[in-house]
């Protein structure tokens, strides 16, 4: 090869090397599809209220003052009560009871005293952690209290549907320095489901549509206790997987709920909520 043809070759090398070590860089600063998916989660702004409503469906007084109680606060008919900021979960934790679930049998346990058989009333209603049986006034006060106040932790949680399972991507974001226990905690729920209902008024109503019945957790019951000293605008990142099975996607809702807990990690009330 001659020597200005051998200089061409090596021109030619050197700009294909380069224009490789390019693209190389390029491909090196492109964002995966994990970092979409976390760069998508949304944030809530203000303090979302949780609410539980033990129901039954074989007692009268539940069909007839819990669901459809639950419900004039879901439709916003509450003074005061923003009706976009409140989610409720139906809990069934009767062992007799045709909707039984086990989880909620758990949940009614840390409401009735520890077990000690307190907890006789059905319907009952739960805000921030604490239990008001059928203290509705009590119940509706302390919703408009929390739902005052902007998150302490702002929470957010993308949902991603991949080979059975529900792949879930969920974000804390402190607003100033934090230094306080914290949990988050990830529940699944039936949107609704149809069941017989026992009510004062008409007996016994059969194909009763049951709202936002509590199906299962992703976390443990109340999540994993979260530690430390977080700065303001610091953003943690926790990602949950559920097996949904069979179950009909579009029925399911997911609550994600980050809880306040005392020195011994127990829940003392509710930051926010976060609905998908």
């Amino acid at each position: 090869m001659k020597k200005h043809e051998r200089y061409h070759a090596l021109k030619y090398a050197f700009v294909v090397l380069c224009s490789l070590g390019a693209i190389s860089l390029l491909v090196g600063c492109k964002k995966t599809n994990e970092d979409v998916f976390w760069d998508a989660v949304e944030f809530t702004e203000y303090s979302n209220s949780l609410a539980l409503l033990f129901s039954s469906t074989i007692i009268p007084p539940a069909g007839d003052y819990g669901l459809p109680e639950m419900e004039k606060v879901a439709r916003g008919e509450i003074g005061g009560i923003d009706k976009d900021r409140f989610f409720y979960m139906s809990m069934y934790p009767q062992n007799l009871d045709p909707l039984f679930n086990l989880s909620a049998e758990r949940f009614l346990f840390d409401y009735d005293e520890s077990g000690d058989n307190s907890f006789d009333i059905y319907p009952a209603f739960v805000s921030n952690v604490s239990n008001y049986n059928f203290e509705l006034e009590d119940f509706y006060a302390d919703v408009i209290n929390q739902q005052r106040s902007l998150a302490a932790i702002q929470v957010g949680n993308l949902i991603r549907y991949k080979s059975g399972f529900l792949e879930m991507y969920v974000k804390l974001k402190y607003r100033s320095n934090f230094s306080e226990n914290h949990a988050v905690a990830v529940y699944v729920y039936e949107k609704q489901k149809v069941a017989s209902q026992s009510t004062i008024a008409d007996g016994v109503v059969d194909n009763y549509l049951h709202k936002n019945v509590f199906l299962d957790f992703v976390t443990s019951q109340y999540g994993s206790p979260i530690s430390g000293t977080f700065s303001s605008g610091h953003e943690s990142r926790l990602s949950f997987r559920y097996d949904y099975g069979e179950k009909d996607l579009n029925n399911l809702g997911i609550l994600t709920v980050v809880y306040k807990l005392d020195s011994n990690n127990q829940p003392t009330g509710v930051h926010t909520v976060y609905r998908n």
